[in-house]
């Protein structure tokens, strides 16, 4: 009867193991951010996002034609419709709810594309409006690919906030198990924000 018990949980754990070795990043990205507020609210995400050495390498060699190793405005044009727009269908990698219920981003503008000794980076924004009151609420604000083809996460002491004085914050980073995705194995890095009017 132990053995049979053996065999069953060494059954389980190979199973547990297999379906996390399922899960296989091709691409890394850093996230950068900075939460901008006016006088009603957040009204737009900063976002910034660093790309790992070989697929930066990979943007380089498609994208940079003249290959000066800067990206030039038509360069920087062709990658945002051949290799930026598409992420609309991705929320942007930028996931935000309310007490669970989802807030659709705004439209993006502002988009570029940089060389860099450390790798090529893209900057954009969304210019999502959230309106605020003296009621304190709660926003998560997670990053990640839900297909888990790319590994999102957020840069350490990244996040930034501007033009807050009419607010007061308080906010931190979690691992949220409530937003677990890619067969609720990987938790996303999560900022918890909890916000209100002064």
């Amino acid at each position: 009867m132990k053995f049979l018990k053996k065999i069953i949980v060494v059954t389980l754990l190979l199973f547990a193991f297999q379906i996390k070795a399922l899960a296989h990043p091709h691409v890394f990205i850093k996230t950068e951010l900075v939460i901008c507020f006016d006088k009603n609210g957040i009204s737009k995400l900063k976002v910034k996002y660093s790309y790992d050495k070989m697929f930066s390498e990979e943007l380089k060699q498609y994208f940079d034609v003249n290959k000066n190793n800067i990206f030039e405005a038509s360069e920087i044009e062709n990658i945002r419709t051949k290799a930026f727009s598409n992420l609309i269908n991705y929320s942007y990698f930028i996931h935000i709810n309310s007490r669970g219920n989802k807030i659709k981003n705004g439209n993006v503008s502002d988009f570029t594309a940089i060389i860099t000794d450390n790798g090529v980076f893209y900057s954009f924004t969304l210019n999502t409006k959230i309106p605020l009151s003296k009621a304190a609420k709660v926003y998560k604000i997670a990053t990640y690919d839900h297909s888990y083809y790319l590994d999102v996460t957020y840069k350490h002491n990244s996040i930034k906030f501007d033009n807050t004085s009419n607010y007061t914050y308080t906010y931190k980073i979690i691992e949220d198990k409530s937003q677990a995705y890619y067969y609720k194995q990987i938790y996303p890095e999560t900022i918890v924000l909890s916000i209100k009017k002064k």
